[in-house]
């Protein structure tokens, strides 16, 4: 019996062994062929378009498919993003697999275009796709935009600005000014693709110019460039007002930023400008010419119609219009012997959207020294009025007042010590002073802080003072429960941590991962939650519980998509993006510390 058992269980492993083989022998003896081919949605789309490019590549008896070498697109299309697909299969033994790599192309300018050919290298073989004719043709006004609603568009006046899907544009609203006239430098950085990072930028040094800051746009606009539209971002605007005359050149902007992951940083430079600033007229010139250019007005007001001789009263003098009026220290006017008249103060009251415009006040300090009906004295201002192309001299006009001799004093005052001195006056005096007696300590008098109940009243408010103290301190330094503790300690802690992290960032960029795990674990210890095991939508549910603000927590959500990114990709961000990316982790630590 015993020999017929071990018999039957032989059998049964020698028939799962034959199968075995029999399954897996197609595995390993068939041979392993590999394909590649590329296609596209469509071969002729227009600048508005974006074309889907897609490279597929499979093979048998192998689950090992290589990575693809895309060809060059520069100067062609830019990759907007990409997407990736593997699938495995095993059919009557037979192993597949296949690999699919998706790119979203946009063009970059008009023509026939050939996309060259996509190849892998595998062992000692080189594969490569077909090639793809593109022909890419002008946008037309009803041709597909993106899905995004946009705003109605502009359309720009240069032509030949496209440079592609993303370039820096510098331009000055003028080509002709004076000396002393504001001309406007914009720096607009135009796209049509998404950034992958901020965009820094540097102006020119703007040598030999009065500069001021204007108030460029925040958001976004849509400006159609040769019928093609593209988001436009205002980096920089700037007033300038040149100090000397001739063909004076402004020096390219730059701007550096991340297009794509795949390109790294990028650079992208505008063209230089040339101005031609004129000299102001000899003819005409007025002798106490202050030397502004612009469009002006003066105006006076006084605090006073009537004042006291020898009293001072103020008057203000208004320069309003538009130039630099910043360049004006002085304003002319004639002195009087009637008066005295001070400088005081000035203060300027400056808008600053498209043009420098507004108001400088100027106070003077007037005191009368002579009593009747008096003018304060006319002020005057010679400018250039670049609109008029001349000369022009503007008066403030003089204010009337009336100075008044104050009233002579009455009664003894103003009356002689001999009227005074009789012998009746003499002899009251004597009497009213006899009653005038130096106010002496009474013997039995009690002070009220001496008192028992007083005495007792303030130990106590000190018994209450002392214990209010202890218990501060005991809460502060003395907190028994760990979880309070880590909430108390959780922002020194982690400013703590950030600054060792810093030092050591310039070196080895990849350390900002653990940025990014103290600001987690900050917020872990400040709400009690474990963050760093949450996803993005879990963060954001408990941030939005514990009353953050909705500014708070976009702030915080967007940060940690930044610090994941450079984590995860930290050599397509340069050294300056990954410090700044440090710096803005510090800062909002700083910040939230007493709002969670």
């Amino acid at each position: 019996m015993g020999n017929l058992w071990v018999a039957a269980v032989i059998k049964k492993t020698y028939a799962c062994l034959f199968l075995f083989c029999t399954l897996i022998n197609p595995l390993f003896g068939q041979s392993e062929e590999l394909s590649i081919t590329a296609q596209s949605d469509r071969d002729q789309i227009t600048l508005n378009d974006r074309l889907r490019y897609e490279v597929v590549i499979s093979g048998t008896g192998s689950t090992s498919i290589p990575n693809v070498d895309l060809p060059d697109f520069r100067g062609q299309f830019d990759v907007v993003s990409s997407s990736e697909s593997t699938s495995i299969s095993i059919v009557n033994g037979q192993m597949s697999a296949s690999k699919i790599r998706n790119y979203v192309l946009v063009p970059v300018k008009t023509g026939e275009f050939v996309i060259e050919p996509a190849q892998i290298r595998y062992k000692g073989h080189i594969y490569k796709t077909n090639s793809l004719k593109i022909t890419v043709t002008a946008a037309s006004a009803s041709s597909p935009q993106s899905n995004q609603q946009l705003p109605s568009p502009s359309r720009a006046q240069n032509k030949g600005m496209i440079k592609g899907n993303i370039f820096l544009h510098a331009a000055l609203n003028k080509q002709h000014i004076y000396v002393g006239e504001q001309v406007t430098y914009s720096l607009l950085l135009f796209r049509r693709i998404q950034l992958w990072s901020n965009v820094e930028y540097e102006v020119p040094k703007f040598q030999g110019f009065w500069v001021d800051d204007l108030k460029r746009k925040e958001e976004p606009y849509v400006q159609e460039v040769e019928g093609v539209p593209f988001y436009v971002f205002e980096l920089a605007k700037k007033a300038l007002f040149p100090l000397q005359s001739g063909k004076i050149t402004l020096n390219p902007a730059k701007s550096v930023f991340i297009a794509n992951p795949f390109e790294g940083q990028r650079t992208e430079t505008s063209s230089a400008l040339t101005l031609d600033v004129r000299p102001l007229p000899e003819d005409g010139k007025p002798k106490g010419f202050s030397g502004l250019v612009g469009d002006v007005t003066l105006k006076a007001h006084a605090d006073k119609t009537s004042v006291d001789t020898n009293t001072p009263f103020t008057v203000k003098i208004e320069l309003s219009g538009r130039g630099y009026l910043k360049s004006v220290n002085e304003l002319v006017y004639s002195e009087s012997p009637d008066m005295k008249v001070y400088k005081s103060k000035v203060e300027d009251h400056l808008e600053r959207v498209d043009q420098v415009k507004g108001k400088r006040i100027f106070e003077y300090i007037v005191v009368p020294k002579v009593s009747g009906p008096l003018k304060t004295p006319e002020f005057q201002l010679s400018f250039f009025s670049p609109t008029e192309k001349r000369y022009k001299t503007i008066i403030a006009p003089p204010i009337s007042f009336t100075s008044i001799t104050p009233p002579t004093t009455s009664g003894y005052e103003s009356a002689s010590f001999s009227q005074l001195a009789t012998k009746e006056n003499i002899e009251i005096l004597r009497t009213e002073i006899r009653y005038l007696k130096p106010i002496g300590k009474k013997e039995n008098e009690k002070y009220l802080f001496r008192h028992p109940f007083f005495i007792l009243i303030g130990l106590l408010n000190l018994l209450c003072f002392i214990y209010w103290i202890g218990d501060s301190v005991r809460k502060r330094f003395f907190v028994k429960d760990e979880k309070s503790f880590k909430r108390q300690k959780a922002a020194d802690m982690a400013l703590k941590r950030l600054k060792e992290v810093g030092k050591r960032l310039q070196q080895h960029p990849g350390e900002i991962s653990k940025t990014q795990n103290v600001f987690l674990e900050f917020l872990s210890n400040k709400t009690g939650q474990p963050f760093l095991a949450m996803t993005t939508d879990q963060m954001r549910t408990h941030l939005t519980q514990s009353e953050l603000s909705k500014e708070h927590v976009d702030a915080i959500t967007a940060l940690l998509e930044k610090l994941s990114f450079a984590g995860y990709a930290p050599s397509a961000m340069n050294a300056r993006d990954i410090q700044h990316l440090h710096q803005n982790t510090t800062s909002l630590i700083r910040e939230l510390k007493g709002a969670l």
